[in-house]
């Protein structure tokens, strides 16, 4: 199915409804409270009853105009509803992700958040050789991507002696920062990286809306080395 959605095309989008004053916006996982990662909210009539709507899960439907979505109808969800499972626009397989993805407001400094690091593996990732490295939690081996494992193995094993694990990447970081400059900075609510079990890093998105063009240009690059999740979807019969 297509997440396409332009502007002034209808929509949906699923989340827990914040009434935040005048910008009312939902939150699509329980921890985005504040507004920076959800979809805006108008209603050009009558406001819902906050008492039956508010801090509860709720899908809605409406058009998008300026970015924000215009409620058409407001649906509350049943009591204990969980959060809605994100829809993916992209390559790999999602319940294949571990505990390792990380996503940062979008307003932040363009940079992919990782572990604290040796001065050795800093030098290694300025110089393009070495993606990323983490230690696993279960056996307490560092895991090192590289562009150029051979040099990454030789310069990491005297600090991680017996406890390294080199793996080949895909593609490097500059591939994954030239994908987020495909984005534009107003649909791009929140980014970051995650690891799947095949070890390979990714850029994480969040989107408020996919327009056409951008995912012609995303369908440009691997799709294993996206991840992106779109908040406002095709309303049902349009997609």
């Amino acid at each position: 199915m297509s997440l396409v959605v332009e502007e002034g095309q209808p929509g949906r989008a699923a989340g827990r409804f914040v009434d935040a004053g005048r910008q009312p916006f939902l939150a699509p996982t329980g921890e985005d409270a504040d507004g920076a990662v959800g979809v805006p909210l108008v209603f050009d009539g009558a406001r819902p009853n906050i008492a039956e709507f508010g801090d509860r899960w709720v899908s809605v439907t409406g058009v998008l105009r300026d970015l924000r979505l215009h409620v058409s109808t407001l649906t509350r969800g049943g009591a204990g509803s969980a959060a809605p499972a994100a829809e993916v626009a992209g390559g790999g397989d999602d319940s294949a992700r571990r505990s390792r993805t990380v996503e940062q407001e979008a307003s932040a400094e363009r940079d992919f958040p990782m572990e604290r690091r040796l001065p050795a593996e800093t030098r290694l990732i300025e110089q393009g050789l070495l993606v990323d490295a983490w230690t696993e939690e279960e056996t307490g081996r560092r895991i090192a991507l590289a562009t150029d494992p051979e040099s990454v193995r030789v310069a990491l094993a005297p600090h991680h002696p017996g406890l390294i694990e080199v793996i080949p990447s895909r593609w490097d970081l500059r591939l994954l920062d030239d994908i987020r400059s495909q984005v534009p900075d107003e649909i791009l609510l929140a980014f970051g990286s995650s690891v799947g079990n095949d070890h390979q890093l990714r850029l994480a998105m969040t989107l408020l809306h996919l327009p056409a063009a951008v995912a012609q240009r995303l369908a440009g690059y691997p799709a294993d080395a996206l991840d992106v999740r779109v908040l406002i979807r095709p309303a049902p019969g349009t997609g």
